[in-house]
């Protein structure tokens, strides 16, 4: 049986870049998924939406998504990089999946903001983190 054996030089250096932005990639799902669903919220009879709520739905998320990228500055210069990308992708993917079983649409919005918040600093500090793996012909072209 072989032992494991941690990443270490050239495997690290790639690893740590494509795990960042794999991460950042659920970003860019977050927002494609509830653009693809709010059409449905409208038709929601439970929740009776009208666009104005679920353009405010929409908004909670962005601003959860600043107030994330200004806080999580702060906290990363405390705790480390590593240790905000486990905290943050942790704190995004437990209110997403919250998201989706809210029974009310005030819960949901909640659960909006406080995954933006995750996902506002996982954002800069994965760039970060993957920055400080590259060697410094990839940082040029990055």
């Amino acid at each position: 049986m072989t032992a494991f054996r941690p990443l270490r030089g050239k495997r690290l250096r790639a690893f740590v870049p494509a795990f960042c932005c794999l991460i950042i990639f659920f970003d860019g799902y977050d927002v494609s998924v509830f653009g693809a669903t709010a059409p449905e919220l409208l038709k929601y009879p439970q929740w009776d939406l009208d666009a104005a709520e679920v353009g405010g739905i929409a908004s909670l998320g962005l601003i959860g998504l600043l107030l994330g990228a200004l806080l999580c500055g702060f906290a990363t210069d405390l705790l480390g990089r590593k240790r905000m990308v486990i905290f943050c992708t942790s704190w995004f993917s437990v209110f997403m999946l919250a998201c989706a079983a809210a029974p009310t649409s005030e819960l949901f919005g909640l659960f909006r903001f406080l995954g933006g918040v995750g996902l506002g600093g996982v954002i800069p500090v994965c760039i970060a983190l993957a920055v400080g793996f590259m060697n410094n012909q990839q940082q040029i072209l990055g």
